[in-house]
């Protein structure tokens, strides 16, 4: 009967070898974890405005924008950039008037920016918004400054610190404007989602593009999940351009706590360093009177890191 159980510990051992190989962090699929309903490679920007990037921050992409001319955001952001943990919150109220085009040319090319409204004093909960102006940079010889208009804004945005505030998970915030010119008073509300932190991929991480990705994270989601795909400048530590996009909503049923990326998605992107930016959100379409245009309500934590792509 000896020969028979050394026979059987080398089978064994031939079956266990195989699953020892350690690529993407995590290579078993539990019957839960869901696919990303969208995929989209964002289309490019127009070259000739000059645009501090703001996803790893805000969550926020160009169709985002293109849909809902108004946004007004809560955020709470962590990275993990090179060895180096930074916490940050912000929120802000922008509302572009797509009514009031402004027109502009530089020696590169002409530009139509928009005008940007004046809320009033306005608050998120007991702080008072600081407000600031909005300045289109042009390209030219020389960076041509336009003003156009206004935005509202707490906390860091990674550059400029205002009023300080820290994201609060599971608070309900409280936006509330006294209007001005058109736009009436109002009041919105929106429940921040837990503070979420991304388990898999690890930050520095080696994913394989041949196999599949899961992206696991703990914490409850929020109603809307995204990722981002970014080129990103080594000296800032800031996403520059996304690459490709991930999402999936969520309704009142159990919320799984991963996404998996296939292979074939994967495949779309080159090899390289990328920032991977997962935001659990909170998002809902408002309506202000005297604002005609699609406004959106969203408040969200945040998680960047690099990842290498092989």
């Amino acid at each position: 009967m000896q020969p028979r159980v050394i026979h059987i510990t080398v089978l064994a051992l031939l079956l266990i070898l195989p699953a020892c190989r350690e690529n993407n962090p995590i290579e078993l699929v539990e019957p839960s974890v869901t696919e990303p309903l969208e995929v989209s490679l964002p289309k490019e920007r127009d070259t000739t405005i000059v645009e501090e990037t703001t996803l790893d921050l805000t969550g926020l992409i160009q169709q985002d924008e293109d849909v809902y001319p108004g946004t007004v955001l809560v955020t709470g952001v962590k990275s993990d950039i090179g060895g180096v943990q930074t916490q940050l919150s912000y929120a802000r109220i922008l509302l572009k008037d797509l009514r009031s085009p402004i027109p502009v040319k530089g020696n590169f090319g002409s530009y139509t920016g928009f005008l940007h409204l004046d809320v009033g004093k306005a608050k998120l909960d007991d702080d008072e918004f600081d407000v600031a102006e909005w300045i289109i940079q042009i390209k030219s010889l020389t960076l041509i400054p336009v003003k156009a208009g206004f935005f509202y804004k707490l906390g860091f945005d990674g550059l400029r610190v205002t009023r300080p505030i820290f994201y609060l998970p599971r608070h309900q915030y409280a936006i509330d404007a006294e209007g001005k010119g058109a736009i009436r008073p109002f009041k919105l509300k929106v429940d921040a989602p837990d503070e979420v932190n991304v388990l898999a991929p690890r930050p520095e991480g080696l994913v394989f593009r041949d196999e599949d990705l899961v992206v696991r994270w703990n914490g409850k989601p929020g109603n809307f999940v995204r990722i981002i795909l970014s080129t990103y400048s080594e000296t800032t530590g800031r996403a520059v351009k996304p690459v490709i996009v991930f999402g999936r909503e969520f309704g009142e049923d159990p919320r799984s706590n991963s996404l998996l990326i296939s292979s074939k998605l994967l495949k779309l992107i080159p090899e390289g360093r990328f920032m991977m930016t997962f935001m659990s959100a909170n998002r809902e379409e408002a309506a202000i009177e005297g604002y005609p245009d699609r406004i959106l309500v969203q408040a969200a934590s945040i998680r960047n890191l690099i990842i290498t792509l092989r």
